[in-house]
């Protein structure tokens, strides 16, 4: 009988070490990268890289955060010239100065700024997480100042609240 208490005194402590062990190994994955942060005026990519080498897993984390940065500033624009298309019609004022700010977003991404970085390590692999941000009020600013030149837009658009909607990009 005292073999068995001891043998499973031995086994609740291997067992307690595992449970403690597997916690301590799992990585912390900061909140903006499962929630993004949204403030007025910028637009924000997450990347995640894994490597065995860090500035492997950093370049692979601003490339898919670059990436997704790309589809949320395609995304942010596109979702209200859809909501204009809807409302006004597909050849509308906002549509067009919309495609003007998509065709200058190549030369926009050089203005990519690091919010945040975090470095993590797993299973002898570095895990990194980096979040870029982008300030976009210049193209906010110029589909206002396309809109504020013609009253006409400027006054179906209020009625519509798309002139709220624009406020809040």
């Amino acid at each position: 009988m005292k073999n068995l208490t001891s043998s499973i005194t031995v086994l609740t402590i291997a067992l307690i070490f595992t449970f403690f062990g597997t916690i301590q190994a799992q990585i912390e994955t900061p909140d903006w990268a499962t929630t993004r942060p949204i403030k007025k005026g910028f637009v924000y990519g997450v990347g995640i890289g894994k490597s065995g080498d860090l500035p492997m897993a950093s370049d692979k984390a601003r490339l898919n955060a670059l990436r997704d940065l790309t589809n949320n500033y395609n995304g942010k624009f596109e979702t209200y010239a859809a909501k204009c298309d809807t409302i006004l019609g597909a050849d509308n004022k906002v549509r067009e100065v919309v495609r003007t700010i998509k065709l200058q977003q190549k030369a926009k991404l050089t203005a990519v700024e690091f919010a945040d970085k975090k470095v993590d390590s797993q299973d002898g692999l570095t895990i990194v997480y980096t979040l870029l941000q982008l300030d976009v009020s210049d193209d906010i600013k110029l589909l206002k100042k396309e809109v504020e030149s013609d009253k006409k837009l400027r006054r179906k658009m209020d009625e519509k609240g798309l002139l709220k909607i624009l406020d809040g990009l």
